[in-house]
């Protein structure tokens, strides 16, 4: 992720050893925010902006590629809050049911 512009965004990560832990980017580095993240190999993501209605002009850069629909499928959120029920609060909070994508390899994938 690269955030240039706007609002924070949060970044949900769900590791394969099923941990997960939330990271924020943003331009306030003082405030531990960061401008750059780079998502591990087979690591689920998610994001979200802070506030909500909020703005942020964001990119990504893919290496290597990711090729649809060879390196993804998509996750329900309830697989995915089994996958990792030490974080189900946070899961849920990012997601309103409609499934997410997920890396193929990733926990619960």
């Amino acid at each position: 992720y690269h955030h240039y512009a706007g609002d924070p965004l949060e970044v949900l990560l769900l590791y394969p050893d099923g941990t997960g832990e939330v990271r924020v980017m943003g331009g306030d580095l003082a405030a531990g925010m960061r401008p750059q993240l780079v998502v591990p190999a087979r690591t689920f993501h998610m994001s979200r902006l802070e506030p909500a209605l909020g703005y942020a002009l964001l990119g990504t850069t893919e290496w290597p590629g990711v090729e649809a629909p060879d390196d993804v499928e998509t996750g329900e959120r309830e697989a995915l809050i089994a996958a990792y029920p030490s974080i189900a609060a946070t899961i849920r909070s990012f997601m309103d049911g409609t499934g997410a994508v997920l890396p193929r390899g990733a926990a619960g994938g």
